[in-house]
């Protein structure tokens, strides 16, 4: 009973970190663009903040892909399809149009309402909607990764993720360092196929133990991984002299150290009895977790109205080292009130969430 309750534990806990995460980004996302010859504290608040978060999306789709992965085998195809695209896809439609809405009334784009679907093909209607343009491809293709690697074996395995790390990670930052561009390069950077190494990694992970030794190592490697990020964008932003995102893409080495080092450490650490305590009598941490898809579609409308309305970004209340995270907090959980709330009304909670 214990091991499956905490298996259940660290992937809620992952679910919930990721999205604060997310919101750290966003929130600290307009500091970079204060950057200039002599970075201000502003920048470097942004830049540390931004650094620490980047692996939020990819343990996404590494928890999407532990999972997702055996739902398939379970029944047959077409019930795993209609299943995931009731999941999915109602609510994206519902948050691309109310986004839309978002853009004409309250940002007052000069976009008409009868270009919904014009937009909704050639880009996403609102700045974090891209993700689910990453997830739905990779959900449309888990009944094929299902059935490939359930009889692959440890090296055929192996050969794929390395295949992913030389295409997706390696080769991208050689690209960019150098100023050579490779003819078997695959772009853009935000194709799919860049992510479905994490959707197979989180498959290969699910099961992984580690001894305490082990752990450490792996906080070593994110630490080192987050300050190679953290300076690294720095010294690329001084070469370029404007601010470079190269260190901050996804699927770019430090990135992919980071994700997967920090979902192993969360998997195999001791979790407090306290975390036991409130779950098993509050189940704080699964209500906060199966709001976690809400609170990432309505987090942006919130920020959106937080900026215009309550604290501007140039704030200084947002600009110091507590602003950031606190801003963040206060965006979190503001979406998962609001969620909650819509979660209670008929016809509107299989959409929402």
């Amino acid at each position: 009973m214990h091991s499956n309750q905490s298996r259940l534990l660290w992937v809620d806990l992952l679910r919930i970190l990721s999205i604060y995460a997310v919101v750290i980004i966003h929130v600290a996302a307009p500091y970079l663009n204060y950057y200039s010859s002599d970075p201000n504290f502003q920048w470097w608040m942004g830049n540390l903040y931004d650094s620490l978060a980047r692996w939020c999306i990819p343990v996404f789709l590494m928890l999407s892909g532990a999972f997702i992965l055996e739902k398939v085998a379970e029944g047959s195809i077409k019930d795993f399809l209609i299943h995931r695209c009731q999941r999915i896809l109602l609510p994206f439609f519902f948050w691309s149009f109310l986004y839309f809405l978002w853009r004409i009334y309250v940002e007052h784009e000069k976009i008409e309402l009868y270009q919904f679907f014009v937009y909704l093909i050639k880009e996403p209607i609102y700045y974090h909607l891209w993700f689910i343009y990453v997830l739905i491809p990779l959900y449309l293709l888990a009944p094929v990764f299902s059935a490939y690697f359930k009889g692959m074996d440890q090296s055929n395995l192996f050969y794929f993720l390395s295949l992913w790390v030389i295409y997706s990670s390696v080769l991208p930052i050689i690209e960019i360092i150098s100023g050579i561009n490779f003819f078997i390069s695959i772009k853009p950077l935000d194709s799919f196929f860049n992510y479905t190494g994490y959707f197979i990694l989180g498959y290969v992970l699910r099961n992984v133990k580690m001894r305490n030794v082990y752990i450490f190592v792996a906080f070593f490697m994110f630490i080192s991984s987050f300050v190679i990020t953290f300076y690294g964008t720095l010294l690329f932003s001084d070469k370029q002299g404007k601010f470079d995102e190269t260190l901050y893409h996804y699927a770019s080495p430090n990135v992919v150290i980071m994700s997967i080092t920090l979902i192993l450490i969360v998997k195999n650490v001791h979790i407090p009895a306290i975390f036991y305590k409130l779950e098993n009598r509050f189940r704080v941490f699964e209500k906060i977790s199966l709001c976690v898809p809400g609170i990432y579609f309505v987090h942006a409308s919130i920020l959106s109205f937080f900026k215009r309305e309550i604290v501007q970004f140039d704030s200084g209340i947002i600009a110091s080292v507590y602003g950031i995270p606190m801003y963040a907090a206060i965006i979190f959980v503001s979406s998962f009130i609001i969620i909650l709330i819509l979660k209670q009304i008929p016809f509107i909670n299989n959409v929402v969430s």
